[in-house]
């Protein structure tokens, strides 16, 4: 099933503290742990929303 972009972000932000980082293989990896799915568009959005919350957290975030 498809995740709403609020879902998608708490699981990405969640991911990024666990590792201390956040990259398109780890969101897309936690998202499939959670029997969602995330297309490569909808994972650009997430990633580039959680960025600068995630980086002022000193959580480096990849930009591809």
């Amino acid at each position: 099933p498809k995740a709403t972009i609020a879902e998608l972000a708490d699981i990405g932000r969640s991911t990024g503290h666990q590792h201390g980082k956040l990259t398109r293989g780890l969101l897309r990896a936690a998202v499939k742990e959670r029997d969602l799915t995330i297309g490569s568009e909808r994972q650009t959005e997430v990633m580039e929303l959680l960025r600068p919350e995630l980086e002022a957290e000193g959580i480096a975030v990849s930009k591809r």
